[in-house]
């Protein structure tokens, strides 16, 4: 009762409340589950779109790898995080384009299938890669035919 002094100190030598366990629904769908080789034999425009994504993302790794050297080298003075914007938004706007892509290909929108996006981040990252090297090239080409007149 409450206002009274009759209670009781109880002291436990561990305290614990069971949980439920949650539910975790992992929809694997049957396209998810099909074997690689079923997949490259079939004509089915969303099979296609799952083997197409099964072999991008090792491209993408090796792609967003080449865009990470060059994005890491930073000048002492501008700071460590100057080229981290940079590399956030590339790699975001590449899975996104490539998600965006999948998407249309199992439903039929496009036909030409998921490696121009990965051509099209190659060629930023060796662009990138190189862009020094060729900037060098260039100058000392330049002074070379300036030399030369």
């Amino acid at each position: 009762m409450p206002g009274q002094a009759n209670y009781r100190v109880i002291q436990y030598d561990t305290y614990g409340v069971m949980l439920p366990k949650p539910d975790v629904s992992e929809d694997i769908t049957a396209r998810e589950a099909t074997p690689t080789g079923v997949l490259w034999a079939s004509s089915e425009k969303a099979d296609r779109a799952e083997l197409q994504w099964r072999l991008s993302l090792p491209l993408l790794v090796f792609i967003v790898t080449l865009l990470a050297v060059p994005l890491a080298k930073v000048n002492p003075r501008q700071g460590r995080f100057l080229k981290l914007l940079p590399a956030i938004l590339l790699y975001m706007a590449y899975l996104t384009l490539l998600i965006a892509v999948r998407g249309a290909l199992e439903k039929g929108r496009m036909q030409v299938g998921m490696w121009w996006v990965h051509a099209l981040f190659l060629a930023i990252g060796l662009g990138i890669f190189y862009w020094e090297p060729l900037k060098h090239w260039r100058a000392r080409r330049r002074d070379t035919l300036e030399a030369a007149q």
